[in-house]
């Protein structure tokens, strides 16, 4: 590693970037999911919404997006 940053020194941003690197948000089909919790922000914003109504929206699409992940890794729980 050291041969390469003495090689090429604009590699070294990455590496000294890390310390301030946070955590994100990621999950499957994140684009989708987080587009269902930014549409019920939205209307919470504009007053279509309240937060509570506009919470259980989102999580009712965010369930939707992520049933397919859910149904091919879950474990299958007795009912």
């Amino acid at each position: 590693m050291k041969t390469f940053i003495a090689d090429n020194p604009d590699a070294k941003v990455a590496i000294d970037q890390l310390q301030y690197a946070q955590s994100w948000f990621a999950t499957y089909n994140t684009v989708a999911v987080r587009k269902a919790l930014e549409d019920e922000v939205q209307a919470v914003l504009s007053g279509k919404k309240l937060p509570a109504e506009a919470l259980k929206a989102a999580q009712i699409k965010a369930d939707e997006v992520m049933r397919p992940y859910v149904e091919q890794t879950a474990l299958r729980l007795p009912q």
